[in-house]
């Protein structure tokens, strides 16, 4: 065999299903299905604080409330804005490609979640000069319970 022929078949068996791969990989990540949240902060409601000892404990007496997209009051974010977002995350190498929810803080504060049986990973996007950019990234090992010493 030629050294050319081997070159053609390495670029048509290997190298060519390889790139048809992560390109597919990062398509699907860009448009498989995420939920998306609307967050906003609100404050505790009483009946839930008045158990709690929150001057006692540094307990915060505001909550965060995540409503779904479709349902949310103040869609912050249009859904061009949420597709931006969603290419960034896809594209990004920064990133892990698969994350299962967006949740939208503000107009120019987005953070993504994963979650698997033996991490999370949380990602912060920001807006910055009309341009989203992934701030930080953090991944949180799930620790196994073990009943059984």
């Amino acid at each position: 065999m030629s050294d050319e022929r081997i070159i053609k078949r390495i670029l048509l068996f290997v190298l060519l299903p390889g790139a048809l791969l992560y390109v597919g990989g990062k398509f699907y990540a860009q448009y498989h299905h995420v939920d998306v949240f609307v967050s906003r902060l609100a404050p505790m409601p009483k009946e839930l604080a008045a158990g709690l000892h929150m001057k006692e404990h540094g307990i915060s007496s505001t909550v965060q409330i995540d409503s779904p997209y479709e349902t949310a009051e103040n869609k912050v974010l249009s859904p061009e804005e949420i597709r931006r977002i969603r290419f960034k995350l896809a594209w990004s190498t920064k990133m892990p490609v698969f994350v299962d929810a967006l949740y939208i803080q503000s107009s120019n504060q987005v953070a993504s979640r994963r979650t698997t049986r033996r991490f999370v990973e949380e990602c912060e996007i920001i807006k910055e000069n009309g341009e989203w950019r992934i701030k930080r990234g953090t991944r949180t090992e799930i620790q196994p319970h073990n009943t059984f010493q």
